[in-house]
């Protein structure tokens, strides 16, 4: 990271961030939310995600859209917990599980759009 080009550590940071992504997707799709709650590593992992998403956001050059798709699985897990009932709780275990597809998809589109972008190129 440290004496690289800023092109290598975005793609660097987008790929530790895929990495947490399939980590979170397959604990996530591995959890009943109707039989227990998100456990720990769960909350570990997604707060690496976002550590990463800070830190890109720092070296990153311009905010895209991409950078804010994360916030809706997070937004499903908080309404999980505070608005989920026994007669919901499928319907919010099935929201979770699809946006959770998010984590994995956000950093692909990111370095998609950036490795496309002709701002990007110019840079060494």
């Amino acid at each position: 990271m440290f004496g690289t080009s800023p092109k290598k550590t975005t793609f660097l940071i987008d790929f530790l961030l895929m990495i947490v992504g399939i980590l979170l997707v397959v604990k996530i799709w591995k959890l009943d939310f109707a039989v227990s709650v998100p456990n720990m590593r769960i909350f570990i992992l997604i707060l690496m995600y976002v550590i990463l998403q800070i830190i890109r956001r720092q070296l990153k050059f311009e905010i895209q859209w991409v950078s804010y798709l994360y916030y809706l699985p997070l937004l499903a897990l908080i309404g999980l917990k505070f608005l989920a009932n026994k007669e919901n709780v499928n319907l919010w275990s099935d929201a979770i599980h699809y946006l959770s597809l998010l984590f994995v998809i956000a950093p692909i589109l990111h370095a998609l759009l950036l490795f496309r972008s002709t701002k990007f190129n110019q840079i060494s």
